[in-house]
């Protein structure tokens, strides 16, 4: 049996079950109570034994799978709270050959560069989800490069400036 074949099969059982709800509602409850009820409870197990190791441990194996989606999202959210948050901004950052600006436009300047660090953070996230396809549905590798490309250049700017102001990241 060809894929096609299993698809139009599939296709056809699913009109079949759609047709007739009466049996489409007791085929989906058998697979709830036979399938999913017992997910949850071995789900569950794993959800209590990640919890614990990111209680002992500080981390969980989910983020070291992952690690650099999840330093991003962990990143992101630290870097937007301490934009919101601030006291102010680093005094030795914009002081310049005794030239020191006003207050107001060192503080949009630190939130720009505290905006390129988020963004940089967020181009790793964008860069998971590339998946472009073309006119005909399938995936177009030529396009999705291309966005991967930018993607990979705004995560560069990112850590450039992430990396120039790292020891200036305090509130």
């Amino acid at each position: 049996m060809s894929p096609d074949d299993l698809f139009d099969k599939m296709k056809k059982e699913d009109e079949w079950y759609k047709a007739r709800p009466l049996l489409n509602f007791i085929r989906n409850s058998y697979y709830f109570v036979i399938y999913r009820i017992p997910g949850y409870f071995s789900d569950g197990w794993f959800e209590v034994k990640e919890g614990f190791r990111r209680m002992f441990r500080g981390y969980g194996d989910y983020d070291v799978w992952g690690y650099n989606s999840a330093n991003s999202v962990r990143q992101i959210a630290i870097l937007s709270r301490l934009r919101r948050t601030k006291c102010g901004f680093p005094y030795t950052v914009f002081k310049e050959d005794g030239f020191e600006a006003p207050s107001d436009v060192q503080e949009k300047a630190w939130d720009k560069i505290l905006d390129t660090m988020i963004d940089g953070f967020q181009a790793i996230l964008d860069w998971d989800e590339v998946f472009i396809k073309d006119k005909n549905g399938a995936y177009d590798p030529v396009a999705s490069d291309k966005a991967r490309a930018k993607c990979m250049r705004r995560f560069k700017k990112g850590m450039k400036v992430y990396t120039e102001y790292y020891f200036t990241l305090w509130d």
